[in-house]
Formats: structure tokens, sequence, C-alpha cells
């Protein structure tokens, strides 16, 4: 009998033993690592543009210059946005001072779920 309560005993100490072995291993493990692939290259947004006067309006021509994306979002400072890898934007031509749009590139990797996003000031002269 005597045998028999030790055996559980141990037994019980045995199963707590393993039971926190595994609790710990499972709490160390990187199940939502952002980037597990260690050859996943995060996006870079980047992009270059230039300006058309055209009457009353000046016509932004923006070139995407972005590496490892594959979707880009735009916004052009004025409310408006586009999803197009090159976008051309008119905006109107200020009647007596200059007009200063904040643009923002955000370039995208969709499918390991990364960004990037790039901004610069543009100048439109009356």
């Amino acid at each position: 009998m005597k045998n028999t309560r030790i055996y559980q005993r141990l037994n019980t100490r045995a199963s707590v033993l393993l039971f926190l072995l595994i609790v710990a291993t499972c709490a160390c493990s990187k199940k939502n690592d952002p980037n597990p692939d260690p050859n996943i290259f995060t996006p870079i947004a980047s992009f270059d543009y230039t300006l058309t006067p055209m009457g009353n309006v000046v016509r932004a021509t923006f070139t995407n210059t972005s590496q490892n994306a594959d979707t880009y979002q735009w916004d052009f400072g004025d409310g408006t946005t586009s999803t197009q890898v090159n976008p051309v934007k008119d905006y109107p031509r200020p009647v007596s001072k200059p007009r200063i749009y904040n643009v923002v590139l955000t370039a995208y990797d969709t499918i390991n779920k990364t960004l990037n996003r790039k901004s610069k000031s543009i100048q439109i002269d009356p």
C-alpha cells in the first residue's frame, strides 16, 4: 500500500512537470511572427513626379519606383486617392499664392502583409 502511494505521488508529479513543460514550449513558439521567412523583403515605397501647367490646372504625373510591393494606395493631399501604379492627377492652379499638397504613397506586399509609406510635399504655383 505504501508503494502504491509513492507511485501515485511520482506519477502525479511527473504529469505536472510534463504539463508545465508543454505549456512553456507552446508559450515560447513564434506563431505570429510578422516576417517568418528571412528571404521576404519589406516593401520600399518610392516615387518621382513631374508637374506640367495646363491652363487652369497643373498636371502631376507620378512615377512609382517602389520595390517589393504588389498593390499601392496614393493619397494626393486634397482628399482624393488612387490605386493605380502610376497615376496622373490634375490640381487646380492657384490664383494668387502657391499651394502645397502632401502626397503619400503606401506600398503593400499583400502576401506577407507588410507595407511602407513615402510622402513628398509638392508645390503648385499660380
